[in-house]
This record gives structure tokens, sequence and C-alpha cells, in this order.
């Protein structure tokens, strides 16, 4: 089966490059590195995925601050959905 449209919902804990809460932390110590390697690593799937036939990739940005993704090293047929939330930000919120 093939499917045509994915979705990936990432999140800087636990990511790529992302060891502790200050690499976690928005301008903490490690944050700029975690966000290139999650980036990187967002960019790695995304290049695998559209290569096996995959039509359209959606990423959303699971964390709240929503900008620890750096646009410009992931492929720009990504669409791309990070945004700053105020308040909780639900996994399941409309993309």
């Amino acid at each position: 089966m093939q499917y045509k449209k994915i979705l990936i919902i990432a999140d800087i804990e636990g990511s790529s490059g992302c060891f502790d809460y200050a690499s976690a932390s928005f301008m903490g110590k490690g944050w700029p590195r975690a966000c290139l390697e999650m980036s990187l690593y967002i960019n790695a799937i995304v290049v695998v995925l559209f290569d096996a036939g995959v039509r359209q990739v959606y990423v959303k940005y699971f964390h709240r601050t929503g900008y620890n993704l750096f646009p410009h090293h992931i492929d720009p047929r990504v669409i791309l959905i990070q945004r700053y939330s105020k308040g909780p930000s639900p996994g399941t919120a409309p993309v």
C-alpha cells in the first residue's frame, strides 16, 4: 500500500542532540545544537519518504514554543507547522 500523505509530530525532548533540560530549554546551553540535530534528523526522514513516493509530508512541531526546528535545514517540499502556543499545546490540535 502506498501512502500519499504523512504527518510527523516532532518534539525536542528525547530527540537527536537533546541530552538534558538545558538543551530542551529555549536559548539554554545546548539548545541551538539540539535544534540543529533535530532539524537534520527530521530532514533525513522526509527525504526518504519523498524518495519512496510520498507526495506530501507535514511536520507538526509539538513543543509549546513552536520554534525549535530550523526550517532552512528541512526540505522545502515539507509543510512545516510550527507556531507559538500560549498555554497548553495539545498534540491533537488541528494542523
